[in-house]
């Protein structure tokens, strides 16, 4: 058997079960470990589209990098790791895409929508942010470390 580098929806993995050989599929595994799908280290600015579970990190050697939140599916998660200190991650919903969360510190909910320039930003070094696609337009802050002001890149 070869080795993978990540499973996704259409791989099938055999599983014996009561002596019969089925199959299930690779998108289905994973919901409880939680394990990320790969760990990916950045040194310049992407569009985040890799498989839901990806832990990306900034390794940009200081500088700040541009995370677009590319047209997944609704379900991805995605978690942005800012290191080693200045290297934050702005991040940016693509256009008609926007960011929800609720900023704890102005105890206020804040809304980034795609186009207007503006994005979450990572400032602490190892500073996180993990975000769920909760419908075809909304991505969701659903944990932070660091701030989750809106700021310009």
């Amino acid at each position: 058997l070869t080795e993978v580098s990540g499973l996704g929806s259409g791989d099938r993995i055999p599983v014996l079960e009561s002596g019969t050989t089925k199959y299930v599929d690779g998108g289905d595994i994973g919901g409880g470990g939680g394990a990320a799908a790969s760990v990916i280290t950045k040194t310049a600015d992407f569009t985040a589209n890799d498989a839901s579970g990806t832990v990306y990190i900034n390794d940009g050697a200081g500088d700040a990098i541009t995370a677009t939140l590319g047209n997944s599916a609704a379900g991805t998660e995605y978690t942005f790791i800012g290191y080693p200190t200045g290297s934050n991650f702005y991040i940016v919903p693509a256009a008609d895409i926007s960011i929800k969360a609720f900023n704890l510190s102005a105890n206020q909910p804040v809304s980034i929508v795609g186009g207007d320039g503006f994005a979450f930003d990572v400032t602490a070094e190892y500073g996180s942010i993990r975000l769920v696609k909760t419908d075809s337009a909304t991505w969701a802050v659903i944990s932070h470390t660091s701030s989750i002001e809106t700021v310009e890149p």
